[in-house]
Order: structure tokens, then C-alpha cells, then sequence
């Protein structure tokens, strides 16, 4: 935590302080302009985390397109449909 100089178990004195702190802002939301307050504040702060959450997507499909490039895989059928006739299950055969 920032507030700890980077101690991962804060005491807890501070857990209950951050905690209260919320609490608070949230309930003065609700009473300065109610539930649309609330749920504005929210939208501005999440959006963003939304941001990073659709670069870390477009980043995961770049980094799968270019391991699939680099190890060549494809995924192929084992066989194709005879032209002009519909494909038949394995159950069929």
C-alpha cells in the first residue's frame, strides 16, 4: 500500500481508516445528489480502467496472432466435403 511505504500487511489501524474514508465519500454522494451522483462517480473512475482493459486485449490478440505466425499452426479439418454434397458427422459413417 502507498500509504504503508510499500508494506504488503498494513496494520490494522490504517485498514480501518481507508475503509471509514470510503464510507464516507460514499455516503456524502448519496446525500449531495443521491443514487446518479453515485453511479457518475463511478462511471469517471472506471472508465480508465476501461481503457487498460481494451489495450491489454488488443495486446493479448497481437501476441496470439504472432505466436500462432511463429509456430505455424493452423487448425484444419481432417477431411473436406465432397463438392456439391453436405458434410456428414462421424456418427453417420
Amino acid at each position: 500500500m502507498l500509504s504503508e511505504d510499500g508494506n504488503l500487511n498494513p496494520s490494522n489501524f490504517k485498514k480501518v481508516i481507508w475503509g471509514v474514508m470510503l464510507a464516507l465519500i460514499a455516503i456524502a454522494l448519496m446525500f449531495s445528489g443521491g443514487l446518479t451522483a453515485l453511479q457518475n462517480t463511478l462511471i469517471i473512475v472506471a472508465l480508465p480502467f476501461s481503457i487498460v482493459l481494451v489495450l491489454m486485449m488488443w495486446s493479448l490478440m497481437k501476441e496470439l496472432y504472432h505466436e500462432k505466425e511463429q509456430m505455424g499452426l493452423a487448425i484444419t479439418p481432417d477431411r473436406y466435403p465432397e463438392k456439391n454434397q453436405p458434410f456428414k458427422s462421424y456418427e453417420e459413417n
